[in-house]
């Protein structure tokens, strides 16, 4: 007799038992690897539903990359070519009987990063890879020129890629995707699956002192650009302040400097799709070379670039960084040294302004980027300082992305001296005039400098830093109209550096019309900012200056054309419009 409250067996099998028993036989024959990934994948630890080909392209995770107490998974080859609808991560041979019969699983964790949910079928191909990557060479390395191409190339054929060689090239052709109307629907989807692998790599670096791979500096950068491009400026600003801050971590300011080769190759490991191509060792660390500014004579072209994408970095983030803040006047992040806190006096601050204008610290000591033509072919060459392109005088010799920096320094100087006049008293009013005027005349020199280019039409870099030298002005007529203007000289400076401003702002209304023939997927980022400054001032002042309504309506038209691709121009469409309907 049973005991009581026992349960009694049924006198026939159930009807569902054989069907059991077949799919224990069909669990028992998977093998030992199969079921390694089935853990994997219980336990949260998905590397989501990006797909990759089969060839030596296709990004690989590294199995030395481990987390506290896990080991980060390989990318399994059933993921290869699969359609991607959800993002689970079970093998093909589970799937079916996963569905027929589901387990008892634990609620996952949603705190893991996984890629975002995609109702569309996608299939990514080697010629769809090839092609992305045609693509960013072709639309994205213009605005952000880091990577070296023949490097890149070279070790894509490998398998060996390291965590943040796999994220970088992801976010290559997150950015590619977005610069194409063909492919524009991959770049969500892949921009879901780079931050994840992004994410998850930069909990592993619990360490202070594990290394910084370049590379994950790119990928920051990257995904930042991308965001402003399709989420909005907030969302990039967040982004790019991790870039920022491991930026300033790896020390990349010191790259120059006497002995600075020491400091960053502590915290620097082996360059973007560099030397790992030719290294048996993929996550070595590569040495700057030794006072690599006191001499190139001795300096293989390999080093060349190595070191030159280093700078590259460091300066895409030190322009970005004064990008992003001159769009809503917020405070920089990547610092000059300059930037002290001036004495009040006025002889000591009048003294110590002149030299922050005139002869820059020298601890910002990265040289300016070489041209494009030099680094992509390893030529090494020896390019100048940022104060000596400052003090410069002639026509400009400087690449158009050298030439952009000096002058987002500029315009970083222009919101730094901004700020700090704001909390000065009224007795800085003279003060005040003889610093705009150091601004406005290094402002002027920049723009005489600038040498017209058939290019500015195919070149996207060429033609936004033509615009940002005149929007320099544009930007320091509006910090003049700011001041408490109380005497009549004061007033007739005012209106001078007004009538300063229409010109720059008419002449930023001609070099528009040369965006439609670049079009809208190859337009800088930032350009959208400098088209909208300068409609906002011909608005405010259409009926002192003839003309500049049919200004202010060509601007709107180019603004129009650039909001399906880019945030900026979709965020200040509907303000433009309304300012340019009441004037």
């Amino acid at each position: 007799m049973l005991p009581q409250g026992s349960i009694e067996p049924d006198p026939e099998p159930r009807a569902h038992i054989p069907m059991m028993l077949g799919d224990c036989d069909l669990q028992a024959g998977l093998n030992s690897q199969d079921l390694s990934v089935a853990a994997t994948t219980s336990v949260g630890m998905s590397t989501s539903t990006f797909v990759t080909s089969d060839s030596a392209s296709k990004p690989r995770i590294s199995a030395s990359m481990e987390t506290t107490g896990m080991s980060f998974p390989v990318w399994p080859d059933w993921l290869d070519w699969q359609e991607i609808n959800s993002t689970s991560s079970t093998p093909p041979e589970l799937l079916a009987n996963t569905l027929a019969n589901p387990p008892d699983l634990e609620t996952p964790n949603m705190n893991t990063p996984t890629a975002a949910d995609s109702s569309s079928k996608i299939k990514i191909t080697d010629p769809i890879w090839a092609e992305l990557d045609q693509l960013y060479f072709d639309r994205v390395h213009a605005i952000c020129p880091i990577i070296h191409r023949r490097r890149y190339f070279a070790l894509v054929i490998q398998n060996n890629h390291t965590p943040a060689q796999t994220c970088l090239r992801l976010a290559m052709q997150t950015l590619a995707a977005a610069m194409s109307a063909h492919w524009c629907h991959l770049s969500e989807q892949l921009y879901s699956e780079t931050r994840s692998l992004l994410e998850i790599q930069s909990q592993m670096q619990a360490n202070p002192r594990d290394k910084v791979p370049l590379e994950q500096i790119q990928t920051w950068l990257l995904l930042s650009h991308y965001e402003l491009l399709r989420v909005g400026i907030h969302q990039a600003m967040l982004t790019a302040g991790r870039a920022f801050r491991l930026v300033q971590m790896a020390h990349l300011s010191y790259i120059d400097t006497p002995g600075g080769d020491v400091q960053v190759s502590n915290l620097v490991s082996c360059s973007s799709f560099s030397s790992s191509a030719s290294s048996s060792s993929p996550s070595s660390s590569f040495s700057l070379p030794p006072a690599f500014s006191a001499s190139l004579g001795n300096e293989s072209s390999e080093n060349f670039v190595d070191v030159e994408e280093r700078r590259r970095t460091f300066w895409l983030a030190f322009s970005f960084d004064r990008f992003l803040c001159l769009q809503n006047d917020w405070p920089l992040t990547l610092q000059e040294e300059t930037a002290r806190c001036f004495s009040q006096t006025s002889s000591l601050h009048t003294l110590a302004m002149q030299a922050w204008l005139t002869i820059p610290s020298k601890q910002i000591s990265p040289r300016l980027p070489a041209p494009e033509e030099n680094f992509q072919n390893n030529q090494p060459t020896r390019t100048s300082f940022l104060h000596e392109a400052v003090a410069q005088t002639g026509p400009s010799t400087l690449s158009p992305f050298a030439e952009c920096i000096v002058l987002a320094t500029l315009h970083g100087r222009c919101m730094t001296y901004r700020r700090s006049y704001a909390t000065e008293s009224e007795t800085g009013t003279r003060e005040f005039c003889i610093h705009q005027g150091w601004l406005a005349s290094a402002v002027e020199k920049r723009v005489q400098m600038l040498v017209p280019s058939s290019a500015i039409e195919s070149d996207p870099m060429l033609l936004f830093t033509h615009m940002l030298a005149y929007r320099a002005a544009v930007d320091l007529s509006n910090t003049v109209q700011r001041a408490p203007w109380r005497t009549p000289d004061q007033q007739v400076l005012a209106a001078t550096y007004q009538n300063r401003a229409a010109q720059a702002a008419s002449e930023i209304v001609r070099l528009a019309q040369a965006v439609p023939y670049l079009g809208p997927f190859k337009a800088h980022p930032f350009l959208p900012g400098t088209l909208a400054c300068a409609a906002t001032f011909l608005s405010t002042h259409a009926g002192r200056h003839g003309g500049d309504y049919d200004g202010v309506q060509h601007l709107l038209q180019v603004l129009g054309e650039l909001q399906v691709t880019h945030s900026l121009a979709r965020d200040s469409l509907p303000t433009l419009r309304i300012q340019y309907t009441k004037g």
